[in-house]
């Protein structure tokens, strides 16, 4: 600001200007001047914990936070061009580290809002879906996720195939309500 870089001031040069922000908390509230990373973003959103085991919160390995962030970013300098070239006018873009991770985990925290289903972590195990986990093999692992009812139908068809033929079976458990 003291440089005189803001959007108001450079929108006095320039009234087409698309001014792109990126911070860690956001350009309003009480955490707007803190500094923040990719990991802070998933500690405050939950997704740490989420992912983690019970006594042992996990960090992602990925930078998705930060690149997520960039994607926003960048798809709201899209609109902002779109929108320049409609209007003639410009106008601030701004993303937020926590803003993101709480955009990606958003459908966890709704639903514990809502149903109060208080769900503890389960590293790779499935919340929603299962089975989902990820599996040693003779080789080495494998990721099983069957996410819905026709997916699932399909792999309880598959385990119960006959090992000589590998037609698939009709397991009983297959209409067994807890399943």
């Amino acid at each position: 600001l003291a440089m005189g870089l803001d959007y108001d001031t450079l929108r006095g040069y320039r009234e087409d200007i698309i001014f792109v922000t990126n911070t860690a908390f956001g350009p309003k509230g009480p955490m707007m001047h803190n500094v923040g990373f990719d990991h802070i973003g998933q500690a405050m959103s939950g997704a740490m914990y989420m992912t983690g085991q019970p006594d042992q919160p996990y960090r992602a390995a990925a930078n998705w936070v930060d690149f997520g962030t960039a994607l926003h970013c960048a798809f709201g300098t899209m609109a902002a061009l779109m929108q320049r070239s409609q209007t003639g006018q410009g106008q601030m873009v701004t993303g937020a580290l926590l803003a993101t991770a709480i955009a990606v985990t958003n459908g966890t925290l709704i639903e514990q809002h809502v149903a109060q289903v208080n769900r503890v972590p389960t590293g790779n195990r499935g919340q929603t879906s299962a089975p989902v986990d990820v599996y040693e093999v003779t080789d080495g692992f494998i990721l099983l996720a069957v996410t819905g009812n026709p997916l699932y139908r399909r792999w309880a068809k598959l385990m119960a195939a006959d090992p000589a033929t590998a037609e698939p079976g009709d397991p009983d458990w297959l209409n067994d309500p807890r399943f």
